[in-house]
Formats: C-alpha cells, structure tokens, sequence
C-alpha cells in the first residue's frame, strides 16, 4: 500500500518509471536494513547501549516519518482541505502530549532513606532482627511453627519500588547491616537500588559511565565494592563477542540524599575464549570475579570461568575453570561472607558446595552439592542472608523474595550443621500479625541431592 502512495504520488510529480522503481526498492530494504543496522552496530559497540538504541531509534523514527507521509501526501494532493485547521490540529496534538508529560510522575534518581514510620533510618548494626518495616505493599509471612524447613522457599516480601520491573541480580552488603542491592534486566536505565529483606526501598542511585545492555548480576566483594555484570548475552543472535563488569564503590544507604549517582571505578571488558555464551551468575573469591555460564539446551554443560580484577589491559580473555556437571540454567550465585558455601540457584532449585579450607576452584567439578528444590516463579539470583548465615535469600524476576534454609551438606560436621540450622531457623521471626495479612500464601519443596536437570530449565 505504500509502494502505491509512492508511485501515485511520484507520477503526479512527473518522475519517471525508473526513479520510482529504485525510490520503492530503498523503501522495501528499510526494515531489514535497519534490523542489520543494529545487529552489527551492537556487536561492534559491544555495549554501549546508549548509543546503540539512540541509533536505532532514529532510523526507525525516520522510516516511520516515511511511512506516515506516505499515508498523508496522497489525501492532501488529490482532495481539497482546510490546511489551517490541520496545521492547528497537530499543534494541538503536540501541546496535548507535552502537558501529559507534565502531569506524569517524574522519576527521580535521589537517594531515599528509608523510614520506619518515625522518620528513623536504619540503625548501625545488630537491630534489625526486632524491626519489622511498616511498608505498604509488602507481604510477611512465617512458618506456622516459628522455624523454618530445610527447603521451604518462605517469602519475605516483595520489590514494589515502581522502576524496578525486572529484577536480577541481588548482593547482600558487608558494611551496612540489613542492605541488600538490586538491579534491573536489560532495557532499563542504569540504577542502583538498595532495599531490605522485605522489598522494603532503602536508596537509589545512577551508575554514571555505565550502560545497561543486558545486567544480569551484582557481586560484592570485601572491601565494599560491588561489581554490576553487564554479561547478559543472549539479546543478539550468536551473541556479542566483548560484555563487561562495572566495579562501583558501595555507597551509605543512609546518608542524606545528594546528588544520588555513584561513579564507575572501573570497566572490566572481557572477551570469550571460543564462542560468546550467555551470563547471569556472578561472585567475587580471591581478587578474582567469577562467571557461571547459564546452559539454554542439553548438549549444553554448566561452566565455571574466571577473571581478573588486576589485569592491566582493556579487554580481558575469560580464564576456564572447571565444568559442574548435571546443573540446569543457573541464574543466580553468591559466596558466603567466610568463603565456605557457594550457592547457585536456578528456576526451580538452588544447589549449595560446602567448601574446604583452601579449596581450589578447579576441584569444584568433583564435589557435589546440596540441592534444594523450590515452588517459587522465576528465580534470577540469590544471596546469602547476612544476619543469619544458614539462610538463603532468592529473589524472582517479578521482585519477590524468598528466603531457604540451606542445611550443611555432607562436607560439613555434625556440629557445624546443626549450628547452621538453628541460626537459619531464626530467620522467621517475624510477628504472627503479619501472618494474617498473607493467610494461605503456601511455598515449599524438598532438600535432596543432585540429580540430572530437567528440559525445561535447559530451555528458558
């Protein structure tokens, strides 16, 4: 139809049969023109989404601005109209749709610390087991017995903050008692969130000189850093040959709200050793960042790479470290504060290593892990729960999160075990006031040990 309107319109104007033909093959390569455009210019940007997207938009802007006077011309050559009152209608139009972005609620990037109904911010250290937040939209819940089961996925809450629409990555910090960071999935703009446990937003903050392509992860390491893992691979076909990690200072939830950015400190590109695979767990051990590849078919196996945080070059090849044979998609990973339990996590279960003393990564293909089944939608990452050691927190990609009690597996002594599962078993001590508010919301699964994965986790 609009080849017509070109060619009508062409002829009217007396261009010839030739012009008309090539201005019609230019149009008809405009879509797959412009969907080459962006597959090439992202891989070759390998990142920079900011640009990328820009483009994008503004060749597909132009081919729409075609499309549309293609639709327009005709009606005004061949039938008479009051041109004013057109020109005044798109006026109109145009000052309708600015004063609608006047009345929408504007988003702003300032850090909000949170209250606890008197204006309080969270305290120092050691006081949050007893403070239950009041924060509308957020779901308690606790085991009916005031214990937690080895397995039962029991939730906390949920993420209600507006612009967190896809969460996937979730850290616990080790500097402010309580905090736990988030970030979104690709598409969304580059900020950082602080919440509690319960969903509850703490702070929010622009990661300046950073991209979101494709966030899939946030690490912490020891000294207070966070490490955002732009290594989502899996929005371009074959996959982008360079991602990157931003490494950002962790900055204090609680502190009076200024200019509410943090700063990149560093870029950490990386290149793939053989073909780009697709990333969404990530944790820090030893001066090292660690990246699990996520499988999306059977002949697919479950990989461990690593890379340096101390490399002097600006794009880094992957380092292969070990395969974890028998593991679905892992889409989450964290490693405890002490460094004796790693915990992966998957659509439908988290698998957790006790490690050794001066355990070598390459020897994590040998163990075998605790695995944990769950009936929670969508888990995209995990963490450990700072509070209580023997308790993992899952959060899905919907915002919910969940906590577990990770019992010790084989690898750890009796005494060890039991310690763990009575801390975790302290988790739920929230009031029974709050129960009655989620009466009914029932999740639970097994603890048992790993076995083949399932098809289904493989696809996703």
């Amino acid at each position: 139809l609009d080849a017509v309107s070109i060619t009508a319109l062409m002829a009217a104007g007396g261009w010839s049969a030739g012009w008309r033909n090539v201005v019609n093959a230019g149009f008809a390569v405009m879509c797959p023109l412009g969907a080459a455009v962006l597959v090439v210019g992202a891989d070759v940007l390998a990142g920079d989404s900011s640009l990328v997207v820009g483009c994008a938009l503004a060749f597909s802007a132009g081919v729409f601005l075609c499309i549309s006077a293609g639709d327009l011309l005709p009606e005004v050559e061949f039938h008479s109209h009051d041109r004013l009152k057109l020109s005044l209608t798109l006026l109109l139009g145009i000052a309708l749709a600015w004063v609608i972005g006047l009345l929408e609620p504007s988003h702003a990037h300032r850090a909000r610390p949170a209250s606890n109904g008197a204006g309080q911010v969270p305290p120092e250290s050691g006081q949050t087991k007893d403070r239950v937040p009041q924060a509308a939209g957020v779901a308690f819940v606790h085991s009916p017995n005031g214990a937690m089961r080895d397995g039962a996925a029991v939730p906390t809450g949920r993420i209600t903050h507006p612009p967190v629409r896809e969460a996937s990555g979730l850290a616990a910090s080790r500097r402010f008692p309580g905090v736990y960071w988030t970030v979104c999935d690709s598409g969304q703009p580059p900020d950082l969130y602080a919440i509690d446990r319960t969903g509850r937003l703490l702070a929010e903050y622009r990661v300046e000189g950073a991209s979101n392509f494709d966030w899939e992860s946030i690490a912490i390491d020891d000294e207070g850093r966070l490490y955002i893992g732009d290594v989502g691979n899996n929005v371009i076909p074959g996959g982008l040959r360079r991602r990157v990690v931003y490494r950002v200072a962790e900055p204090d939830p609680r502190a009076v709200p200024g200019t509410a950015t943090v700063n990149v400190e560093r870029a950490f590109w990386y290149r793939f050793p053989d073909r780009p695979f697709d990333v969404e767990a990530t944790f820090v051990s030893g001066g090292r960042l660690y990246l699990v590849r996520k499988v999306h078919a059977r002949d697919e196996q479950t990989e461990l790479f690593r890379l340096p945080l101390d490399a002097s070059q600006p794009t880094t090849t992957l380092e292969p470290v070990c395969r974890l044979p028998d593991l679905p998609a892992i889409t989450g990973a964290d490693l405890s504060h002490d460094g004796r339990r790693l915990a992966l996590c998957g659509y439908r279960a988290a698998f957790v290593y006790d490690l050794p003393e001066d355990h070598a990564w390459e020897r994590l293909a040998e163990m075998r892990p605790t695995k944990i089944d769950y009936k929670a939608p969508s888990i995209e990452s995990c963490a450990w729960d700072a509070e209580h050691p023997a308790t993992l927190l899952i959060l899905s990609e919907n915002g919910s999160i969940y906590a577990l009690a990770a019992r010790a597996g084989p690898g750890r002594s009796s005494a060890e075990s039991l310690n763990s599962h009575r801390a975790g078993s302290s988790v739920a001590g929230l009031s029974s006031a709050k129960t009655s508010a989620v009466r009914g919301m029932r999740s639970a699964g097994n603890v048992g040990s790993i076995g083949s994965s399932s098809s289904e986790d493989r696809a996703k």
